[in-house]
């Protein structure tokens, strides 16, 4: 199984400044079920908090890297990044958010404490994404999509 996404796509857009990319099918439905069955067991917190101009509702969990599923999508992941970046930047971290209805993060940059490239996968419901400081990407997420943010590159 691999992540259904152009990898040349990818190179030409999420490289440059605010770069990013959208798969709107990135994932098979099974991969999919299972990782939202995991994350069903997770131990979610409330992440609600307004820090600087950043405001935010939701609940938010860690996910153990030692989930099967996981794995296959962090090396699935990594092999993208190793195709687009001339460095490799292996994930570390993988954090859940849970946005119920009404829940939100207002726009802000990740780019201080990512490095590489964010993965945004989507699992469960839709939602309405902005990219950009001028508003003009505006894109829908969708359950097994995948949107793909530059974070700090060398």
């Amino acid at each position: 199984m691999e992540i259904a996404i152009d990898v040349k796509k990818i190179k030409k857009s999420v490289l440059r400044p605010f770069g990013w990319a959208y798969s709107p099918n990135a994932i098979a439905q099974e991969i999919q079920e299972s990782l939202l069955n995991y994350s069903k067991t997770l131990d979610f917190t409330p992440a609600n908090r307004r820090q600087g101009k950043v405001d935010q509702e939701f609940n938010q969990a860690s996910a153990s890297m030692s989930h099967p599923d996981l794995l296959w999508l962090c090396s699935a992941l990594d092999n993208l990044t190793s195709n687009v970046c001339e460095e490799s930047f292996p994930i570390t971290t993988i954090d859940v958010h849970q946005y119920s209805a009404g829940g939100y993060i207002t726009r802000h940059r990740d780019f201080k404490r990512n490095l590489g490239l964010i993965y945004l996968l989507t699992l469960e419901g839709s939602a309405q994404f902005t990219i950009d400081d001028v508003r003009r990407n505006e894109i829908t997420t969708q359950p097994r999509s995948l949107l793909i943010l530059r974070g700090v590159l060398p």
